[in-house]
C-alpha cells in the first residue's frame, strides 16, 4: 500500500519539477547569439535554475553566450557547444566537461580548471595558452565512476558508464 503512494508522490514531484523548469528551458532554447533575443541575465538565471535542479545541460547550444560569473557548479556540460562563450569568473567547480570543445571559449582561465574541486575534464580540448596537468584527458580515468554516481538514472551500472565514456572518447578534434 505504501509503495504505490511513494511512486505517486515521486511522479508528482517529477511533474512539478518539469513544469517549474519549462520556462527556464524555453529561455535556453530561445537563446541565439545572433538575434540577441535572450538577455545575458535571463540566460544565466535560467541555466542556474536548471543546474540547481540537477538537470543536465549536455548538448546545449551556448555559442557566444556571456556566461561571465555564471554559477555552473556541478553542471553537466557534456558535449555542450561553448564556442566563443565568455566564461570569465564562471564558477566551474565540479562541472563536467566530456567531449566539450573549450578551445574557442573566451576568458577561461587556468585557475578555473584547477585548484580545490576543479571541473572534471575528459576529451575536452583546452584553449591555446592554458595547460593543465593531464591536459584534455585529465580526469578520464575517474569519469565513469562519477557518471554512474551522479547520473545513476542514466547509467544504471558502472559498466554502462564505462561504455558511454569510451564512445565519447572516440570524438576527435581538428
Amino acid at each position: 500500500m505504501l509503495a504505490p503512494l511513494g511512486i505517486a508522490i515521486y511522479a508528482g514531484l517529477q511533474i512539478q519539477t518539469y513544469y517549474r523548469l519549462q520556462p527556464h528551458w524555453d529561455v535556453v532554447y530561445d537563446y541565439d547569439a545572433e538575434t540577441n533575443k535572450v538577455s545575458r541575465n535571463s540566460l544565466v538565471r535560467a541555466l542556474g535554475e536548471i543546474n540547481k535542479a540537477n538537470r543536465s545541460l549536455a548538448d546545449v547550444n551556448l555559442v557566444a553566450a556571456d556566461l561571465s560569473s555564471a554559477d555552473l557548479r556541478s553542471a553537466n556540460l557534456r558535449d555542450a557547444n561553448l564556442s566563443s562563450a565568455f566564461l570569465r569568473y564562471a564558477d566551474l567547480r565540479y562541472a563536467l566537461f566530456l567531449a566539450t570543445d573549450l578551445r574557442t571559449t573566451k576568458e577561461l582561465t587556468k585557475k578555473q580548471l584547477e585548484g580545490e574541486n576543479p571541473p572534471v575534464i575528459c576529451n575536452s580540448p583546452l584553449p591555446e595558452g592554458i595547460e593543465i596537468e593531464g591536459g584534455k584527458d585529465r580526469d578520464c580515468d575517474k569519469l565513469a565512476a562519477i557518471l554512474h554516481e551522479r547520473y545513476s538514472w542514466e547509467f544504471s551500472s558502472l559498466e554502462e558508464a564505462e561504455q558511454y565514456l569510451e564512445e565519447q572518447r572516440q570524438k576527435t578534434w581538428e
